[in-house]
């Protein structure tokens, strides 16, 4: 949720975090959103490490079909 919020704001701008904080205000999985919540640091440091280019969120659409073709080589079905 950090990281796509992070990445989402770094690419929309300051002011999409602004419409994010009002609209998930009583959402309790937005809190890192507030300044005195205790992961409102990382999700910082994560904008500006996107904006810098130096870290690149990797968001997994395909996670099912990913661990179903794990399954299978554990199996030894190839």
């Amino acid at each position: 949720m950090i990281e796509k919020t992070a990445s989402f704001v770094s690419t929309s701008g300051v002011q999409m975090e602004i419409v994010l904080k009002t609209k998930q205000a009583n959402n309790p999985q937005f809190d890192f959103l507030k300044y005195d919540h205790y992961l409102n640091p990382y999700y910082r440091h994560l904008i500006i490490m996107i904006k810098s280019g130096k870290y690149r969120p990797n968001f997994d659409n395909n996670s099912n079909s990913t661990n179903q073709n794990k399954k299978s080589n554990k199996n030894g079905n190839d």
